[in-house]
């Protein structure tokens, strides 16, 4: 039996999808804001045909660009398999550098920090930028730009346009805390193994845990099992 199982169309908020009928894929671009926790797309199909989940109920899609939702098409005794993701529209800036330095990008805030040698003229830089393909930018690339204070970056893309404030500073970029596990922000100093176990009783063991508080670091020779090397952060514990 060759029934028709193939959807006709897909909408989400009047959006049409694009189906792609041989990899059994859907994807919906939605506008940026869109709550994607509760999305009920309206599903267009041939004579016959049911689909589950059905048009109309609602879905969670926030995490469909990863685990796309799945739809499957039956038609009497044949079915098809559809995979579906809705995402927002989004544009992003990626990669912001001037000269031999390289911006500092948050996408949490659309951030850009960027630190630039002592003697730099901040009102005649022009910055490379990459950004998502297809997006239009301004100030474009090529011009030169004041950075005497900060910069706003817009990026317009298929109807949708998303801000970045770009900031620079003149001096050395600072050194990020070493971060460890459990949260605490440390720096270390390292020692050889000999220093950092001393007084460490019957410390480093080879055949138990060792009771250190250090963070430590051991190998040994593979053939004969001797010469123990290593190293450890003072003063760090890890927990």
């Amino acid at each position: 039996m060759n029934a028709d199982v193939h959807v006709l169309a897909f909408k989400v908020a009047n959006v049409n999808g694009v189906i792609d009928n041989e990899t059994g894929t859907i994807t919906v671009l939605v506008p940026a804001g869109t709550d994607l926790s509760a999305v009920a797309p309206v599903i267009d199909l041939p004579a016959n045909a049911v689909i589950k989940p059905a048009s109309g109920v609602a879905q969670n899609f926030q995490y469909s660009t990863s685990s796309p939702v799945v739809y499957r098409v039956y038609n009497g005794n044949v079915f098809q398999t559809y995979r579906v993701t809705v995402k927002e529209i989004k544009a992003e800036i990626t990669a912001f550098r001037i000269g031999n330095r390289t911006g500092i990008i948050n996408q949490n805030d659309n951030s850009i920090v960027i630190y630039l040698p002592e003697g730099t003229d901040l009102t005649q830089l022009s910055p490379m930028v990459e950004y998502t393909d297809g997006a239009e930018i301004s100030p474009a690339q090529g011009n030169y730009v004041d950075f005497s204070s900060p910069v706003t970056y817009t990026l317009s893309y298929m109807g949708e346009t998303f801000s970045y404030t770009a900031t620079a500073i003149i001096g050395e970029e600072p050194k990020q805390p070493l971060i460890i596990f459990n949260g605490e922000n440390i720096a270390p100093q390292w020692a050889d193994l000999g220093t950092a176990v001393e007084n460490q009783s019957n410390n480093p063991k080879t055949d138990g845990i060792n009771a250190s508080p250090l963070c430590v670091s051991i190998v040994r020779n593979a053939v004969n099992g001797e010469g123990w090397h290593g190293g450890a952060t003072l003063g760090t514990k890890i927990k």
